[in-house]
């Protein structure tokens, strides 16, 4: 799944898990993304990748716009697709 994402600032994504890895790519704003014990601010032009089964959460500092990609660990995209 690839999903452009839009968020205002406060925003809060609560603490998940999902067997698919993750990759964010922030292309203006900032997240803060906690993880492992880790936090993470993630800004314009930044990316973060988060292994599949990693309880997580996000806040978004600023508004934001940035670009969701669920995938398989061999890189194709989750829930079916083309394979990358």
């Amino acid at each position: 799944m690839i999903a452009l994402t839009e968020v205002d600032k406060g925003y809060v994504v609560p603490p998940h898990a999902h067997e698919n890895d993750q990759t964010t790519w922030v292309f203006s704003g900032k997240w803060r993304f906690s993880l492992e014990g880790q936090t993470v601010d993630v800004g314009p032009g930044e990316m973060i990748f988060i292994r599949g089964n990693v309880v997580h959460t996000a806040e978004a500092v600023e508004t934001l716009v940035g670009l969701r990609y669920l995938h398989t660990a061999a890189g194709g995209l989750a829930h079916g697709g083309i394979p990358t």
